[in-house]
C-alpha cells in the first residue's frame, strides 16, 4: 500500500497508473444503463487499489465551487436526522442524475443507507473509542440479489473508524469508483465523516485509507487526462 502526504499526490499517481497499468475492457453496464455497444464506455481499470493519506484535509483544499455545493448538500442529507429519497443534492448535477430517477425516486440514496446507523456508531465510539467494531455500513447483503445491471446498487461498501494514539483513522471501502466523475467527491465526503467523528471524540485527524476494488475511467472522459 502506498502512502501519500496530500490528495494532489494521489490524484496525480492515479492518472499515471491508469495510463500505464490499467486493464482495458468494454463495460456491459454502468449504474443501470446498458452500455455494451457504446465505445465511450471502453473501460480503463485498476483493480484492488489501496492508498493512505497522511493529510486527509487536503482533499477539500481548492474544491471547485460546484463540487463544494454538491458535497455540502449531500453530507447534510447523509447526516439526517431523517433519510431522504431523492433529496435535493442531486439537483446540483441534475443533467447527470435525473437519468437514474424512476417514478421520482432513486433505487437507493446514501441518506437512506447511512442515517439509520450514524447514531449507533456515535454511541459505540463514545462508549469505547478504541473499539474495532465501528463499521458504518452502506452496502447491505440484500444488494447481492439486485446485481446484474438492472438496478443501481451502492458503489460504496462502508467506512471503518478506529481511534489509536489520540487520532481517528478512517478506512473507506468501495467496490467501484469512476475516477473522473466521482472519485474526488467520494473522498471528500468520506473525509467529512472522518472530521465529524474526530471532532465528536475530541481527537486528532488520523490517516485516511481508501480501498477500491475497481477504480476506473471511461474512454469518453479521458481526453486530456493523460
Amino acid at each position: 500500500m502506498r502512502t501519500y502526504a496530500t490528495y494532489w499526490e494521489v490524484e496525480s499517481e492515479i492518472k499515471r497508473d491508469l495510463k500505464e497499468l490499467a486493464v482495458v475492457y468494454q463495460s456491459k453496464s454502468v449504474q443501470d444503463m446498458d452500455v455494451s455497444n457504446d465505445p465511450g464506455y471502453l473501460t480503463h481499470e485498476l483493480m484492488n487499489y489501496t492508498y493512505s493519506l497522511i493529510e486527509p484535509e487536503s482533499a477539500w483544499e481548492d474544491l471547485p465551487e460546484h463540487l463544494e455545493e454538491y458535497v455540502t448538500s449531500e453530507f447534510a442529507e447523509r447526516m439526517g436526522p431523517i433519510h431522504l429519497n431523492p433529496g435535493l443534492s442531486w439537483k446540483v448535477d441534475a443533467d447527470y442524475w435525473q437519468q437514474f430517477l424512476h417514478n421520482g425516486k432513486f433505487s437507493y440514496t446514501y441518506s437512506e443507507r447511512m442515517v439509520p446507523y450514524i447514531n449507533a456508531v456515535k454511541v459505540l465510539l463514545q462508549g469505547n473509542s478504541e473499539t474495532r467494531q465501528a463499521w458504518l455500513p452502506i452496502w447491505h447483503p440484500d444488494d447481492l440479489l439486485s446485481t446484474g445491471g438492472d438496478i443501481r446498487v451502492p458503489c460504496s461498501l462502508g467506512y471503518h473508524l478506529m481511534v489509536r494514539q489520540g487520532s481517528l483513522h478512517l478506512h473507506y471501502v468501495m467496490r467501484s469508483c469512476d475516477f473522473i466523475k466521482h472519485f474526488r467527491k467520494d473522498v471528500v465526503l468520506a473525509v467529512l465523516y472522518q472530521n465529524f467523528f474526530r471532532q465528536l471524540l475530541q481527537v486528532s485527524m488520523g490517516y485516511f485509507t481508501h480501498t477500491i476494488f475497481s477504480l476506473h475511467a471511461f474512454a469518453k472522459d479521458l481526453e486530456g487526462v493523460f
